[in-house]
């Protein structure tokens, strides 16, 4: 698993970051009117979708609001790729040294 996973990482990351911040962060903003909610919302059910403990869920929905918040900055989604898989993969060397 430990092999297969940095290149399965940058895929999943790179779909949530297409589905949560270029199209529902998008939607969001135009349907509410202001991007704070959009930001709170998208980064909320990014957090939900993940379905990790409380804590976990936290976490993510902290990471969710960065994220939301940069591309809402920059609109770039290579960026924003690159810093979710690059946290993804901290979080699995972690886990894989705990």
């Amino acid at each position: 698993m430990a092999a297969v996973y940095p290149l399965e990482s940058f895929f999943a990351a790179a779909y949530e970051e297409v589905v949560f911040r270029a199209y529902l962060l998008a939607r969001l903003s135009l349907v509410l009117g202001r991007p704070t909610w959009a930001v709170l919302l998208a980064a909320a059910l990014f957090a939900i979708s993940h379905g990790y403990p409380p804590n976990s869920t936290l976490t993510v929905l902290a990471l969710g609001v960065v994220l939301g918040w940069v591309y809402l900055c920059n609109r770039s989604l290579p960026r924003l790729v690159i810093a979710h898989w690059i946290f993804n993969l901290a979080v699995m060397n972690r886990y894989l040294h705990d």
